[in-house]
């Protein structure tokens, strides 16, 4: 029954991905597999490691949710069995606030002098372009910056890295 459940997901998800919104579609596949509950344990993990995965594949920055919305969170979801927006929106928010807590992390960097002046151009318009533009995708920071995709991405990796090792997260 559960692995029927997962193969209809799966068909869902190759039926609404260019029909729905990164972010939105993310939001929805957390869900679903949660409802799913395939495994014994361990089910949100994988959610939000599949949720993570949607937003990697559209270019989008993964979703970090702090420990401290944890509760939130699991009430949002429970919720989300009969009334789906106010988990998506949650979703969606925690996504801006992740973005935002890079901006805090590298303007800090950028500030305290940790980077080196090489590195200081990049990631400084990087920054800027965040700040103006949240949500906006690797290809059009690339095109933004006139710097490869592969560069933005290392930028963005840094940038998780450092919120991943000063954030804690549920994962």
């Amino acid at each position: 029954m559960k692995f029927r459940r997962l193969a209809e997901a799966d068909h869902w998800l190759d039926d609404n991905e260019a029909k729905r919104h990164p972010v939105e579609l993310a939001a929805e596949v957390h869900k679903n597999f949660v409802f799913i509950h395939p495994f014994v344990d361990g089910n949100g993990r994988v959610a939000r490691l599949l949720m993570n995965l949607v937003l990697m594949r559209h270019d989008y920055i993964i979703t970090m949710i702090p420990t401290i919305l944890r509760m939130e969170y699991i009430s949002l979801l429970e919720k989300a069995h009969y009334e789906a927006s106010d988990f998506t929106n949650f979703i969606m928010d925690r996504e801006i606030e992740t973005q935002r807590e890079l901006l805090r992390l590298i303007s800090g960097k950028i500030e305290q002098g940790s980077v080196s002046s090489a590195e200081v151009s990049g990631p400084e318009t990087l920054l800027q372009i965040l700040k103006t533009h949240p949500g906006c995708r690797v290809p059009d920071l690339s095109t933004a910056l006139k710097k490869s995709r592969l560069i933005v991405e290392r930028y963005l990796r840094l940038l998780r890295n450092q919120v991943t090792y000063h954030t804690s997260v549920i994962l």
